[in-house]
């Protein structure tokens, strides 16, 4: 700072702070004290006029400040905020000169530097970083004095200030809150609070198109090729503040969902096979189907192979099927979204019973209770012997041979009786009816 001689200030350093205390006594009102400087001044033969809050005293030096005030709109709590004042000194004295800045409110950090810049010097004030939402003002009181007691001022003005402190920057929801894999490109409303003009949504950390609705509802454009598959996205509110020391605000992150369908199956390639079927692949139709689609036989995931959208397969083992039964075919997709499709069934079918002989091959008339035992292919326990079309106790011996015991009252008359064996499937309770093969001789009571 110079005056009229033009010599420049060859330096400035910062007074050693000393107790608040003793700081105190003599200065006017009961604000926090904020810095104390020393400014070496070689100012000679220039007049003084006061300069704002000292204009009316006739102080030996002028202090103008510009910017005149400090404004700033929604700022965030919880953190510091600043800017840089040019402040001009004009005026004669001798020795050197105190800076004293006091803020009657407490919203201003000690946290104060001055630096000379040719006729003037640049003084950073910050704010506290401890404000709560809402809204300040007041007046910061520049102080220049002889001594740190400030018995004598010799010049002096103010920087009033106003601030708006907004909400905290947070998303509390998101509509829609999920789309289904494949949707359209869609405008997803934020609702939260703290938003500003600047305030802009990121989908996974990448900036949307956004539109400013309010402090408390933004508006993002999702385009169509973020949606095509099932996931979950982040999505947050960044905000970039400007300014000597205001960076970027980021809210915490709420998700969003892009769910899988719930599968359909509309078909099987195979409902039914024979008992004692090789392993095969298994094709399944539907709608829905995705790469994480799994296909579960009675509720096991199975070996699944993804085709299309609509076509999957499931690798069916040997020894899923070696007896009758039936077997729950479904699809289950992922989370986000997904679930399970109804079920379908396989039925695996026990293979038709062939009857071949007879022993004894034949039988008389009158001959009494007799044990029959029948020899062919494909018995299995719950195949039963039908004499003439009843049913007769049957013990089934193996896959080849099974028995029954005929009564007198069924041998009684001399008769051709045609004997047929049937198989009953035990889960699914379907029955398949094989007449006897047996001819000639076999198939007659001879009599004697």
């Amino acid at each position: 700072m110079n005056g009229e001689s033009g010599a420049a200030v060859p330096w400035l350093r910062r007074q050693p702070a000393a107790p608040r205390s003793a700081l105190s006594p003599g200065f006017p009102g009961t604000g926090a004290l904020r810095s104390l400087l020393l400014i070496p001044l070689m100012a000679a033969g220039c007049g003084g006029g006061g300069g704002g809050e000292g204009g009316s005293e006739n102080l030996p030096l002028r202090l103008d400040l510009s910017p005149a005030s400090w404004t700033m709109s929604s700022v965030y709590p919880e953190s510091a905020f600043s800017i840089m004042v040019t402040a001009t000194v004009t005026g004669t004295v001798s020795g050197e000169v105190v800076v004293r800045i006091t803020d009657e409110e407490g919203v201003i950090s000690p946290d104060v530097s001055i630096m000379p810049w040719g006729d003037e010097y640049w003084v950073t004030l910050r704010s506290v970083a401890t404000l709560a939402a809402g809204e300040y003002s007041g007046e910061l009181l520049v102080n220049l004095c002889s001594d740190f007691a400030c018995s004598r001022k010799l010049g002096a003005a103010t920087l009033p200030y106003e601030w708006l402190v907004s909400e905290t920057l947070a998303v509390s929801a998101l509509s829609p809150p999920f789309v289904e894999s494949g949707s359209d490109a869609i405008a997803l409303t934020v609702t939260g609070q703290g938003f500003m003009p600047r305030s802009v949504v990121r989908w996974n950390g990448s900036v949307r198109e956004t539109t400013f609705v309010s402090d408390t509802e933004l508006i993002a454009q999702i385009p169509a090729n973020t949606l095509r598959t099932a996931r979950y996205a982040d999505v947050d509110v960044r905000t970039q503040l400007g300014g000597i020391g205001i960076g970027l605000f980021t809210s915490e992150p709420v998700q969003f969902a892009v769910n899988n369908h719930v599968p359909v199956v509309t078909a099987l390639s195979e409902p039914s096979v024979p008992a004692g079927t090789p392993t095969f692949d298994l094709v399944l139709t539907g709608q829905g189907l995705v790469h994480d689609s799994i296909v579960t036989v009675n509720g096991a995931a199975g070996m699944t192979f993804y085709r299309s959208g609509t076509e999957l397969a499931v690798r069916m083992l040997a020894e899923e099927m070696v007896e009758d039964r039936e077997l729950t075919i479904a699809v289950v997709n992922p989370e986000p979204g997904g679930g399970t499709s109804e079920p379908e069934q396989l039925t695996v079918m026990n293979p038709e019973p062939l009857l071949t002989t007879t022993d004894p091959g034949y039988l008389e008339a009158g001959c009494g209770a007799l044990l029959l035992a029948i020899n062919g292919s494909g018995f299995k326990s719950g195949t039963v012997l039908l004499w003439d079309g009843e049913e007769r106790p049957t013990e089934v011996l193996s896959g080849e041979r099974m028995q029954t015991t005929l009564s007198a009252g069924d041998l009684a008359v001399a008769r051709e009786v045609e004997v047929a064996a049937r198989s009953l499937a035990v889960e699914s309770r379907h029955r398949w009816c094989c007449p006897s093969s047996l001819t000639g001789p076999q198939r007659r009571h001879q009599p004697r």
